[in-house]
């Protein structure tokens, strides 16, 4: 009697369910982390190294032990005319620990930054890999391919070198879904676990976590009707609630309280002119990527919409997850499909060019009204993001799986290949340099420390007026963006702000007094209005970059100062010619007296005007009543 025996088929011959899902989690992926992590890391080092660039806030990266002392306060009398900052509480966490802790053991700023932004980036990789792992989405090399493609994707790329917090709720998308989707955790355990990721995405601006938070919603209300998704809904919302009222509670009060600046913003006209439907599915619908003033102002951005490269590797990156999305063996293809539907929806709701939305108009309107907010609307690009990096994974992992008995030459290759075709162009911002943005310094320069203790010294009771005014602080010496004295001023001081956050009346004076300022000549009565205003001492900047949009040259300024009733007190700083510093000139020349320094303090000539101090008593009879505005 023979026995026969049935041979068990080729390993090429395996189901795809379980070649493709594999060990969740498994340990290999955190060799790819590490992996991932030290050549981002490298990446960053390589560009500008020993110089700081400007993170989001200039006070959080060079000194954020005071930026936290500064937090328990609404109002804030130190900088402009007073005011309710605008959510700065949104960086307690998790930025503002980081540079502390970097501060505190005397590491660089600017080496503390890169280390920031690599993890920054190393996060949202790791969130990909573990959510494609937990999803069993995809391949193991394929899933590699998507964490490294959602990390690099454009709509990261564009910000992270520049204000990386505008990357952390895209970066922690992943985290917040991966306790929903494990089954092993309790409805209650998974929804609360996932409310507790929420706080990572920081607290910086409210509708980038809300677009970010969009996508998780969406899971919930995909999961299937019962007791489970009923519970889960119960759990998250008032936990995602809870665990962020340390950043909205502050953002109400900044709401009944504070000043509304949106009408002096972009309007949504110019946020959803670049949002057609190829930028929105490649990311690049930021309309900040295509200013190009002078230089580009987000050089990384610039890369994006204008490099060929870049162009057209992601662009067949979004390709394929489109790709991916129409399959229907794509686990979650649910979820994912109306993930992706909702945000192309809300994303070119508004656009109105080409091929545009019939109703844009009425969509910008709203933009412009109640739903403000929301008005830079390609913060909803996260979630696209995040639906087509899975695409990806599914389908280079099922192109890749070998079908049948008979093995097909050349699939195994499909990860290398379309790695190939995306990977490059998504690097690219950063093999070029531009990931980072321009006007890098080593440090505030030894001058402006200097100011701020001669401020302090002398104008312990006025506030200390900063001209000519500046959208941003770009000097001859690097771009902060934010005004050094922002960060090192211990006295009040004020200056004309492009977004105001004071008062109406106080906006207006301002203007005023800066466009008595740009004539160049005598304005009768400028000390006297100034003095009223609490303001004795004029800081003359003459180390603004001259090839700024709107630069004013201090000698305008210095000459309707001196005709006006003004005299200069001292300079402080370099030689200045031409608007920038004089070659062979040390940073901080002592005991000299040039004509033109980098920075000169101006005060009333007359002893008549009287100088500010603090309140008292003066006759009614002294009084003048007028009618009029504060200009």
């Amino acid at each position: 009697m023979t026995t026969s025996t049935v041979q068990a088929p080729p390993p090429a011959a395996v189901p795809t369910t379980a070649m493709m899902s594999g060990p969740p989690e498994g340990p290999s992926s955190r060799r790819w982390l590490l992996g991932f992590w030290a050549v981002v890391f490298v990446l960053f080092l390589a560009v500008r190294p020993g110089r700081q660039t400007f993170d989001t806030k200039l006070g959080v990266t060079t000194d954020p032990g005071r930026f936290l002392a500064d937090l328990g306060q609404l109002w804030h009398d130190q900088g402009s005319f007073g005011g309710i900052q605008d959510q700065y509480v949104g960086y307690v966490w998790p930025m503002l620990p980081f540079y502390w802790l970097g501060h505190a053991v005397q590491l660089p700023v600017w080496l503390v930054e890169r280390l920031w932004l690599s993890l920054v980036v190393s996060v949202a990789f790791w969130g990909a890999l573990r959510l494609t792992e937990r999803l069993r989405i995809g391949s193991v090399p394929s899933r590699l391919l998507a964490s490294v493609a959602y990390a690099l994707w454009p709509v990261f790329t564009i910000v992270v070198g520049s204000t990386s917090a505008a990357a952390l709720p895209g970066a922690f998308l992943p985290w917040v879904l991966l306790p929903l989707a494990d089954e092993r955790y309790s409805a209650r355990v998974a929804a609360l676990r996932s409310a507790l990721v929420v706080p990572f995405m920081g607290g910086v601006n409210a509708a980038s976590t809300l677009a970010a938070l969009l996508p998780a919603g969406l899971y919930l209300l995909s999961r299937p009707p019962g007791p489970r998704q009923r519970k889960l809904i119960a759990w998250w919302a008032p936990g995602v609630l809870l665990a962020t009222a340390w950043w909205w509670i502050p953002l109400l009060l900044l709401g009944f309280h504070g000043e509304n600046f949106l009408p002096y913003v972009e309007s949504s006209q110019t946020t959803t002119e670049t949002m057609s439907a190829t930028e929105a599915l490649r990311g690049a619908g930021n309309w900040v990527a295509y200013l190009h003033l002078v230089e580009a102002w987000l050089p990384a951005g610039w890369t994006v919409a204008s490099s060929v490269v870049v162009i057209l590797c992601s662009a067949f990156a979004a390709g394929l997850g489109l790709a991916g999305l129409a399959r229907r063996d794509l686990p979650e293809r649910r979820w994912l499909v109306l993930t992706a539907v909702t945000a192309v929806l809300i994303l070119l709701a508004g656009y109105g060019g080409p091929f545009g939305a019939p109703f844009h108009g009425t969509v910008q309107d709203w933009l412009n009204g109640p739903l403000a907010p929301f008005r830079n609307i390609y913060k909803f690009q996260v979630g696209l993001a995040l639906a087509l990096v899975l695409g990806i994974a599914h389908l280079v992992g099922t192109a890749a799986e070998t079908r049948g008995a008979r093995r097909v030459r050349g699939r195994r290759l499909a990860p290398l290949v379309a790695a190939v075709l995306i990977l490059p162009g998504l690097l690219w911002p950063y093999l070029n340099g531009s990931i980072l943005n321009p006007g890098s310094f080593q440090e505030l320069p030894k001058y402006w420390h200097t100011t701020a203790d001669w401020l302090e010294k002398y104008s312990p009771d006025s506030r200390a007026l900063v001209v000519p005014a500046t959208a941003h602080g770009i000097y001859t010496w690097g771009s902060p963006i934010d005004q050094p004295l922002d960060v090192l001023a211990e006295s009040r001081w004020a200056q004309r702000d492009y977004v105001p956050f004071g008062t109406a009346g106080n906006r207006r004076a301002m203007d005023a007094v800066e466009e008595a300022l740009l004539t160049g000549g005598e304005v009768p009565g400028l000390a006297d209005y100034l003095s009223r205003a609490g303001v004795y001492y004029v800081v003359v900047r003459n180390d603004l970059d001259p090839d700024q949009i709107g630069y004013v040259p201090g000698t305008t300024v210095k000459r309707t100062l001196e005709q006006s009733g003004y005299e200069r007190v001292t300079g402080i700083g370099p030689v200045m010619t031409g608007g920038r510093i004089a070659p062979d000139t040390p940073l901080q020349v002592e005991g000299l007296y040039p004509r033109q320094r980098a920075v000169e303090i101006y005060r009333p000539a007359s002893e008549e005007v009287p100088r500010p101090g603090q309140a008292g008593l003066t006759p009614v009879a002294d009084t003048a009543v007028v009618s009029g505005g504060p200009e």
